[in-house]
């Protein structure tokens, strides 16, 4: 799960579009920094969900950081020119057991999973806004 930080703060600052244009930007650069096989979604209004399969808890904490990281390193600017720092907080919750078939995970267990990466990226929205958690196995 990755929340994006502060970004009422945008909306109501620079308006709708800027703020739309901010979430094409963290979406591209999601995608960008993901494997051909994950799968990423918008799931709320300033969340997204990335599904990571056959990742185990080590790797998902590395990847997290590393899609925290290059969302922060992206520059934004406003419609009036002002640089606008952009920064995510992102939850990880993994399965017990690897599988490639993720239909199964996409009924009821998907929103244990996303409550799951949910408690953590709050966690991390409280302290700096700037961090990556993992929770147990799910």
């Amino acid at each position: 799960m990755v929340d994006v930080d502060h970004f009422k703060l945008v909306n109501d600052r620079y308006g709708h579009a800027c703020g739309d244009r901010a979430l094409r930007l963290i979406a591209d650069t999601l995608r960008t920094n993901t494997r051909v096989f994950d799968s990423l979604a918008r799931y709320g209004g300033e969340e997204f969900v990335v599904v990571m399969p056959g990742t185990g808890a080590v790797e998902a904490e590395a990847a997290a950081e590393r899609l925290r990281a290059a969302v922060e390193a992206v520059q934004f600017d406003a419609a009036d020119g002002v640089s606008v720092p952009l920064t995510v907080s992102v939850g990880v919750a993994c399965t017990a057991s690897a599988t490639t078939n993720l239909k199964p995970c996409c009924r009821r267990p998907t929103r244990h999973c996303t409550m799951r990466s949910e408690m953590a990226a709050p966690r991390g929205n409280r302290a700096d806004r700037i961090g990556c958690l993992i929770v147990s196995a799910v």
